[in-house]
């Protein structure tokens, strides 16, 4: 009995949590517009595959099937995971580059592979969709978008805020905890501590929490560099102070036990 009303509480937390994002988004369209948008001009959204999207939809499915499974339709669990293990089929033939050893965004109009190397790159190893191989494979190309302050969102400058030599605090927390994983705790160390120090000494100087960092200057004053996106910085973002937390836990011999 105790278990179903564990199973019952895990399956309406979910819904409450897609509810609330689904209302978020509506009171919030134009932010939605702006994400949407900025992708769709950086890289022909519409005929594109994207590694992150397919590496958070590999999450859920894995979600989906350990839900069924404490639900007991092992059934359902079990379709669940085929669909998972057929889309990191998937991802393997079509998002791995083996000759450069990450992963790419597909563009399926032209049937290529996008030479775009991004962060995104990172979110298969978190979500535990890469082999050992391939994480060892990422990992030995991490020195391209490794900058003093953290990770660059891509390898390319342009103008663009989704690009160097800008750093967002969601994909630090992404290529670090999938470099855990993978057992890559050095390197993950490392870049968690560029990243912390950084938004700790622009704390200290001006006393603010901010939603996007120059990781290569190791400052938040980003709005000259900035052509496209928007230049401002909005000040006490979540997700840079969830971030923070999260890799700072993963410092602490507790936070890396839990790991």
């Amino acid at each position: 009995m105790a278990r179903r009303l564990l199973n019952c509480h895990r399956v309406a937390d979910l819904y409450d949590d897609l509810r609330y994002s689904l209302r978020a988004l509506i009171r919030s369209p134009a932010v939605a517009f702006i994400l949407i948008g900025s992708l769709a001009v950086g890289t022909g959204a519409n005929a594109t595959v994207f590694s992150l999207v397919n590496a958070l939809l590999f999450q859920a499915e894995q979600d989906a099937g350990e839900i069924h499974e404490a639900l007991g339709s092992a059934k359902d669990a079990a379709e669940w995971r085929n669909r998972a293990r057929r889309r990191r089929e998937a991802v393997d033939r079509l998002l791995w580059d083996e000759k450069a050893g990450l992963y790419l965004d597909y563009n399926f109009r032209n049937e290529r592979r996008r030479q775009y190397e991004f962060a995104t790159t990172f979110y298969p190893l978190w979500v535990g969709m890469a082999s050992p191989v391939q994480a060892r494979r990422v990992l030995a190309n991490l020195a391209k978008f490794e900058a003093p302050g953290g990770i660059l969102t891509s390898t390319t400058v342009s103008g663009s805020q989704w690009d160097a030599p800008f750093g967002w605090a969601p994909l630090q927390m992404i290529a670090v905890g999938g470099l855990r994983r993978y057992g890559h705790h050095a390197e993950a160390d490392r870049l968690a501590r560029k990243f912390v120090s950084l938004v700790v000494k622009e704390f200290e100087e001006h006393g603010t929490i901010v939603e996007k960092y120059d990781v290569v200057r190791r400052e938040s004053d980003v709005s000259a560099g900035i052509r496209f996106g928007y230049s401002s910085n909005e000040i006490g973002f979540g997700w840079t102070n969830a971030a923070f937390l999260e890799l700072l836990a993963g410092l602490e011999p507790s936070g890396r036990e839990r790991r």
